[in-house]
């Protein structure tokens, strides 16, 4: 699965407003910003502090989940098989389901004033059930 998105932030008159989209076209960022100025400069009626752009510093930097090694589809599907076996305790047990999931993200964040981070998550989890 592969998404894709755009977050405008404007500031203006000290108060800050983003709005996003996830179509990839000029025109929708062009509208993205221009919604964002119009709740920025409707907003900056009831601020309570006035911001500007040194709120914002340019963050650079990488994140790796720190078990972000890739596990084999084949050992998974034996240890969920095995937990499966493992969840029978009884003869009162009707029904034992054991899944996994193993799921890599990607994100990548990049600014006009100099921002660009980059994070990769790596989920794992085992689900385990038992009904008697």
């Amino acid at each position: 699965n592969y998404d894709r998105g755009w977050m405008v932030e404007v500031l203006t008159q000290g108060q800050f407003a983003a709005v996003g989209t996830n179509t990839p076209t000029f025109q929708a960022l062009e509208t993205a910003a221009r919604e964002a100025k119009k709740l920025a400069e409707h907003s900056s009626q009831y601020k309570i502090h006035p911001f500007d752009l040194q709120v914002r510093p340019s963050s650079q930097g990488t994140y790796v989940s720190p078990d972000s090694a890739d596990m084999p589809v084949k050992e998974l599907s034996e240890i969920v098989i095995e937990a499966t076996y493992a969840l029978k305790v009884s003869e009162a047990i009707i029904s034992s389901i054991a899944s996994g999931t193993i799921s890599h993200t990607q994100n990548r964040y990049v600014s006009t004033n100099g921002a660009d981070i980059t994070q990769n998550i790596t989920r794992k989890g085992i689900f385990l059930s038992a009904t008697a």
